[in-house]
């Protein structure tokens, strides 16, 4: 035995065998035949940005200026995005519309955790706020007056109310035309003005605008991911 050691330390001081540190050493489990793929959860107050149209204006949509015309945007943002606040909604007018500024609105946010494709079946009605168009052949800027929390998962319903009836020739909705990503609809209600609180679906019409028109509503929706509050708990 004493050998035997000898021999060993003997090798240690040539540099033939690796020395050994004092304290704790790095080891592995052992690589996987199958590793598993770990998303990253944002920071807490990364942006959240819910966009479906890719900034043309192709198009502008009406019904005829005779009754209240529904249009909405359903966006689901990433699952680890949630939960976030919604803080703002950015909507275009255009005056080939014939839009005006001081036209009045009602803005409309809702949430839909189904995950079906029509945002109107169990949906939940989150915030509704009277607007005014403020600016023409631009994007509308609006702060929301309370942030709206979306735990989701699920969806995010924003949209607009367009409550001016000049009685034709009215055509309230831009939309984007380049590459449909099957997501935006409309409707109006039998009632005028339209019922408050505005559920959906609209008791008249409510149907995905690509049935006449394919394209994306110009409505945005912007927010920041809440930070999670981790539990902490003792172990006896």
């Amino acid at each position: 035995m004493k050998r035997v050691t000898m021999i060993l330390a003997v090798l240690a001081l040539v540099g033939l065998l690796p020395a050994q540190a004092a304290g704790p050493q790095f080891a592995a489990s052992g690589r996987v035949e199958n590793p598993v793929t770990v998303e990253l959860l944002p920071p807490p107050g990364d942006p959240v940005t819910l966009v479906l149209d890719d900034g043309s204006r192709d198009n502008d949509i009406g019904i005829g200026g005779g009754w209240e015309m529904l249009w909405v945007n359903r966006f689901t943002p990433a699952p680890t995005e949630f939960p976030f606040d919604l803080t703002e909604v950015q909507v275009w007018f255009s005056s080939a519309g014939m839009v005006n500024v001081g036209d009045d609105l009602t803005l409309v946010i809702y949430e839909n955790t189904t995950g079906g494709n029509d945002p109107a079946v169990g949906s939940n009605l989150l915030y509704a706020q009277p607007v005014t168009v403020q600016a023409i052949d631009a994007w509308n800027v609006y702060t929301l007056v309370a942030p709206v929390t979306f735990n989701g998962p699920g969806d995010a319903v924003i949209g607009f109310i367009a409550l001016e009836l000049p009685g034709a020739s009215y055509w309230p909705a831009s939309m984007d035309q380049t590459t449909t990503q099957a997501r935006s609809w409309a409707g109006w209600w039998l009632t005028q003005p339209p019922p408050n609180p505005p559920v959906l679906p609209p008791d008249d019409s409510w149907i995905l605008i690509d049935d006449y028109f394919p394209g994306n509503w110009m409505v945005r929706g912007y927010g920041t991911v809440i930070p999670v509050e981790l539990q902490s708990f003792d172990i006896e």
